[in-house]
């Protein structure tokens, strides 16, 4: 049996001031194709004009890596083919940007028409630039990095290790710079199951709804001095700090 088509909607508000209420939404983007679908992982517009989406094109069994380009604020998008699957995006400019895939970490110095990889770190999951040399990287298994060239060197984030939580149980899942002095990088540290618990909520959603919600171990870094000193705190609760 075919299945319908798929559809993929990026929405731009039109009409009022941002925040008005009843502000209208518009349709800016829609993937209509037969037995195709395409998800985004990550959405940035780093100006008015160029907007860029980094995601999976999924076509008959088949998943190929896609990002979508528009240079005209959204009224048109563009469809290219890159070499391994975005996870998520960072620009520091229109045309300067990352882009962190499962494989490494790709640069793009035309705002998102072609990408050149500069790193082959694993298990990261966003990138944050100071500048276009200075920047960091986090993701799973306790990974945080610095780079101070931007491209060739990146080294472990000593203090990302302190935390005392078990490695292939923490994620670093966001970093942010106020201004350039001040940054957080926030994780979180989840606590072991039972073996017969472990399966993703989605295979088992019947015991997920059921099962008894345990708190997290929390984690931040954070930083005065623009990443030359990093302090850690950590605490349990309820959820995660997310972004």
């Amino acid at each position: 049996m075919k299945r319908l088509p798929a559809t993929l909607l990026l929405l731009g508000a039109a009409g009022l001031p941002c925040g008005a209420a009843g502000a209208r939404w518009e349709l800016q983007f829609f993937h209509d194709a037969i037995d195709s679908e395409f998800a985004i992982h990550d959405l940035a517009f780093p100006s008015e004009r160029t907007g860029v989406a980094a995601g999976l094109l999924l076509e008959k069994g088949n998943a190929r890596p896609r990002i979508l380009v528009t240079r005209d604020g959204g009224r048109s998008w563009k469809l290219l083919e890159t070499r391994e699957v975005g996870l998520s995006l960072f620009f520091l400019r229109e045309d300067l940007g990352w882009m962190v895939t499962d494989r490494g970490i790709w640069r793009t110095a035309d705002g998102g028409s072609s990408w050149e990889k500069i790193s082959r770190l694993r298990d990261l999951l966003r990138v944050y630039f100071l500048d276009p040399k200075h920047g960091y990287a986090v993701g799973a298994r306790k990974s945080a990095y610095e780079t101070t060239d931007g491209v060739h060197s990146w080294d472990r984030l000593a203090a990302a290790d302190l935390p005392d939580s078990r490695p292939e149980r923490t994620v670093y899942g966001w970093i942010e710079f106020a201004d350039p002095k001040q940054g957080s990088i926030v994780g979180w540290s989840a606590p072991p199951r039972a073996e017969r618990e472990s399966l993703p909520d989605w295979m088992d959603p019947e015991r997920a709804e059921k099962r008894r919600l345990w708190p997290t171990f929390t984690i931040v870094l954070q930083t005065g001095d623009g990443g030359r000193t990093w302090r850690h705190s950590t605490t349990s609760m309820f959820g995660r700090i997310t972004r």
